[in-house]
C-alpha cells in the first residue's frame, strides 16, 4: 500500500502538498538548491484518505482518517539551554534510553535538528495503525519519555533530515553514537554547517532500523487517570484523625516530652527550626517556645526568646539526618519511607555563614586525611586527587582484569580499606591480594601455607573484606560501623536495593545515590566498579573507539552523580591497558598504559625509560 506525507517547503505556513513517501527526497534535492530553504514533512504517515479529505476542505486540519507510524521521533529542543548543556542533557536521556531501558544501541540514531536534538527508533510498541494511532502514541511516548517535547498530534509536520533549520544555518543531520558522544556541541555544529546537494551532504551513518518483530515494550492504550479518593461526608472525626500525629512525629515527641536536662537548648532548636520552614509565625512559634520552656525540668524563657529569634533571623535548618531528630523517628511519619530509601525529605539549605564553618572544617579534617594522590599510585603526570566525601567509578569490560586492577590501587595506599566483594570469595580475593603484595605466583602462594612461619605482607592489614551481597542499607552499616577511610565496590549491580522490580536502571540509580550519600555523611572516598553493557563493549571494539562516562551498565547515574569516572581498556588477548579518566570535577583529565601479569596479578606502567614505574 503506498503511504503519503504532506509537506511544508520553505516554511511551515507552506503546507498543504501531499505526495507519496518514496517523493521526499526529490524534495529535499529541492529545498537543498536554494539557499536557507526549510522542509518539512508529517511525524506520522497517511492512506489516500487524507488526499480526498484535502480536495474537499483545502487543508488536513480536523483529519480524521487513520494513521501510520514510521519511526519513533523524540525532540529535544533547547529552550534556555546552552549548546553544550543541550548536548549533555541529550546524552544523558540516550543513555537512559539504551541502557536504562534496555533498547538496544542499534535502534536509536541521534540527529542533531539544526537547533536541538531529534532521537529516532524503530517502533518498538509495534503500534496498530489507525484512526486514534496520534492519543496511543502521545499517552505511551509522554509516560516512557517525559523529557521528549508533544509532537505527537495526527496533523504534526517536523523537519525533514538533511535540509536546513532557517534560524541557524545548520542542517539536520543524523550522528553516529562516536560523534554524539565525543564530539562537543561546536564540533556537532561544524558538521552541520556543510552546504550543497543531497548527495553532498549525506552522510555514512547507518539509519537504516531493523525489523522489529515482537513488542519491547507495551503502548499505554488509555489515558493514564490519578484515581480519586471518595470520603463518606457521614463519617465522624475522632481525635486521632483530627491530630496529624503523622506529620512529623519526631517533633511532635519532642514537644511532648518537654525541656530535659543536658538537651533543652538543642532540642528547642530543632522544634523552632521544623516550625519556621513550615510557615508558622515568628510570633505564634515564640509563643509555643515559652509554652515549651515551662514543661518538665524548665528553661529559661529568655534563652527560649533567643533561640527563637536566632531560628528566625538566621534560617538554621534540620534534617530527617540528624542526630537528635533521627533518635525520636518513627516508621509512621510520612517522610519515614523516603528517609528509609536513603532520601531527606527535609531538605538541608545552608547559609553563607554556615557553608564557610562547615568549609573551615572539613579543611582541617583534610590535615587528618588529605585522601589519595593518583600521581602517588601509578603516574598520570600531575597531582590527582581523590578526596575524602568523593565517588569515582571504574568503567571495564569482562576480562580486563578490573578487579585486580582495583586490588592493585588498594594494596598502594595505607588508608584503611573496606572491599566489598560479591563477585569473589574472600579465599580467592586474599590469594590475590597477597600475590599482588608479593609478586608471587598462585602457587608460590599456595605452598607458602605448607611452613609454620606463613607470614604475610604488612602492607595488607589495612584491609577488610566481604563477600556478601549487602543491601543500600546493609553498606551503610558497614561503613559506619567498621569507619574505612577507603570504601571499594565491587561490582555495582551486585549491591541489593528493596522494592527491586526487575528495573535496572532505577536499582542503580539508587545504588549511586547511596554511595554519594555515604562518601558525604561518613567523610570517606568510595571506589566502585561497574560493568559495561555488551552494546557498549561491542561499539568500542567495531569503531576502535573509547569508553565514556556514560558507558557504566545501566543508567546514566554514574556519570552524573560520580565525581570521577575512569576507564580502563584492551584487547583481551593483550596485557596491555589503557588506564585514562572520562570524568574529574577538578582535577585535569589523564592517560596513560599499563602491562597486567597474569602470573602475579600486577599491573606495571608502560614508561619511555628503561625503568619501569611499578603499580
Amino acid at each position: 500500500m503506498e503511504l503519503y506525507t504532506e509537506i511544508a517547503l520553505g516554511s511551515p505556513s507552506n503546507r498543504g502538498t501531499i505526495v507519496p513517501v518514496n517523493q521526499i527526497t526529490q524534495y529535499v534535492e529541492k529545498a537543498n538548491n536554494q539557499p536557507n530553504q526549510e522542509l518539512y514533512v508529517s511525524y506520522y504517515r497517511f492512506d489516500k484518505e487524507i488526499i480526498e479529505y484535502h480536495k474537499q476542505y483545502n487543508t488536513v486540519k480536523g483529519f480524521d482518517g487513520k494513521a501510520y507510524l514510521n519511526q519513533i521521533v523524540l525532540d529535544i529542543d533547547k529552550n534556555q539551554d546552552s549548546d553544550q548543556e543541550l548536548l549533555e542533557k541529550t546524552k544523558e536521556f540516550v543513555n537512559d534510553i539504551c541502557f536504562g531501558m534496555d533498547i538496544p544501541e542499534s535502534y536509536v540514531v541521534p540527529w542533531f535538528s539544526g537547533s536541538g536534538y531529534h532521537i529516532t527508533m524503530p517502533d518498538i510498541f509495534l503500534f496498530e495503525s489507525g484512526i486514534d494511532l496520534p492519543r496511543v502514541v502521545k499517552n505511551t511516548l509522554l509516560k516512557h519519555f517525559p523529557l521528549a517535547d508533544n509532537i505527537y498530534d495526527k496533523t504534526r509536520l517536523i523537519r525533514c533530515g538533511y535540509t536546513v533549520n532557517k534560524k541557524t544555518n545548520l542542517l539536520k543531520i543524523p550522528l553516529s553514537m562516536d560523534e554524539f558522544f565525543n564530539l562537543s556541541a561546536n564540533e556537532i555544529q561544524e558538521l552541520a554547517s556543510r552546504k550543497g546537494s543531497f548527495k553532498e551532504v549525506f552522510r555514512s551513518v547507518n539509519i537504516q532500523f531493523p525489523k522489529i518483530k515482537t513488542r519491547i515494550m507495551s503502548p499505554v492504550i488509555n489515558n493514564i487517570k490519578a484515581d480519586k479518593r471518595v470520603v463518606s461526608r457521614s463519617t465522624e472525626l475522632s481525635d486521632d484523625m483530627v491530630t496529624p500525629n503523622q506529620i512529623a512525629p519526631c517533633v511532635q515527641e519532642m514537644y511532648r516530652n518537654g525541656p530535659q536536662s543536658g538537651t533543652r537548648r538543642n532540642t528547642l532548636l530543632r522544634i523552632i527550626s521544623y516550625y519556621r520552614r513550615n510557615g508558622i509565625p515568628f510570633s505564634a512559634a515564640l509563643a509555643m517556645a515559652k509554652d515549651w520552656s515551662l514543661m518538665n525540668d524548665g528553661f529559661s524563657e529568655s534563652e527560649s526568646v533567643e533561640v527563637t529569634k536566632y531560628i528566625y533571623y538566621n534560617d538554621r535548618k534540620y534534617t530527617c539526618i540528624d542526630d537528635l531528630m533521627d533518635t525520636h523517628c518513627k516508621n509512621s511519619c510520612i517522610y519515614f519511607s523516603s528517609k528509609k530509601r536513603g532520601n531527606d525529605p527535609l531538605i538541608p539549605v545552608y547559609s553563607s555563614d554556615q557553608m564557610h564553618d562547615m568549609y573551615y572544617k572539613m579543611i582541617q579534617e583534610r590535615k587528618q586525611y588529605p585522601g589519595i594522590d593518583l600521581n602517588q599510585i601509578i603516574n598520570v603526570g600531575q597531582e590527582y586527587w581523590v578526596r575524602p566525601r568523593e565517588l569515582a567509578v571504574v568503567l571495564a569490560d569482562t576480562g580486563m582484569g578490573k578487579t585486580a586492577f582495583i586490588q592493585n590501587f588498594v594494596c598502594r595506599i595505607p588508608s584503611k580499606t573496606m572491599y566489598v566483594s560479591p563477585e569473589f570469595s574472600y579465599d580467592l580475593l586474599w590469594r590475590r591480594f597477597r600475590q599482588i603484595a608479593e609478586s608471587r605466583s598462585s602457587f608460590d602462594i599456595d605452598d607458602s601455607y605448607e611452613t609454620t612461619t606463613n607470614k604475610y605482607d604488612k602492607k595488607l592489614r589495612n584491609i577488610k573484606v566481604t563477600d556478601y551481597a549487602p543491601s543500600v542499607m546493609g553498606l551503610k552499616r558497614i561503613a559506619a560501623e567498621e569507619m574505612p577511610e577507603v570504601l571499594v565496590i565491587d561490582t555495582l549491580d551486585c549491591v541489593t536495593t528493596e522494592h527491586y522490580s526487575g528495573d535496572q536502571k532505577s536499582k542503580l540509580d539508587t545504588t549511586i545515590a547511596a554511595l554519594r550519600e555515604i562518601a558525604q555523611r561518613q567523610n570517606l572516598v568510595v571506589i566502585a566498579i561497574s560493568h559495561i553493557p555488551k552494546s557498549e563493549s561491542d561499539r568500542i571494539r567495531q569503531t576502535n573507539g573509547r569508553l565514556h562516562k556514560h558507558s557504566g551498565m545501566g543508567s546514566a547515574a554514574i556519570g552524573q552523580k560520580a565525581d570521577h569516572v575512569w576507564s580502563l581498556d584492551g584487547l583481551e588477548n593483550s596485557n596491555i591497558r589503557q588506564f585514562y579518566s572520562t570524568k574529574s570535577r577538578d582535577n585535569n583529565p589523564f592517560n596513560t598504559s599499563i602491562t597486567f601479569d597474569f602470573k602475579t596479578f600486577n599491573f606495571t606502567q608502560v614508561v619511555e625509560q628503561s625503568g619501569t614505574l611499578q603499580f
